[in-house]
């Protein structure tokens, strides 16, 4: 009903098409459903708690997501100063090593 007095409200320029004797035309009626206020704010309340669900929802994954993407950051950086302490051990084993025979040649020489 609504949809069909709206479209007679929106076309009324096509009036004379519909009415012969416009002239005798006084009065236009229309009438429109009320809804409830209070249906109206239920709604609204739904509304607004489906969004705020979904906002804490994401907020949530969100958290999640950051919580992995920090275990990942430290066993990455667990990782490269495992790597580091090896090569440091690596590097302090051949200079010992090369300390060693420097030692050698000097006695060898001197």
């Amino acid at each position: 009903m609504r949809d069909h007095l709206r479209f007679v409200i929106s076309n009324w320029y096509l009036s004379d098409l519909a009415f012969k004797k416009k002239g005798q035309l006084k009065y236009i009626v229309t009438a429109f459903a009320v809804t409830d206020k209070r249906e109206l704010e239920e709604e609204f309340e739904d509304q607004v708690q489906r969004r705020i669900s979904s906002l804490l929802e994401a907020v949530k994954d969100n958290g999640q997501n950051n919580v992995i993407k920090q275990s990942e950051l430290e066993n990455h950086i667990q990782s490269l100063s495992h790597n580091f302490n090896k090569s440091f051990e690596g590097l302090s084993t051949t200079l010992a090593k090369l300390n060693d025979k420097m030692e050698k040649l000097e006695s060898r020489v001197g």
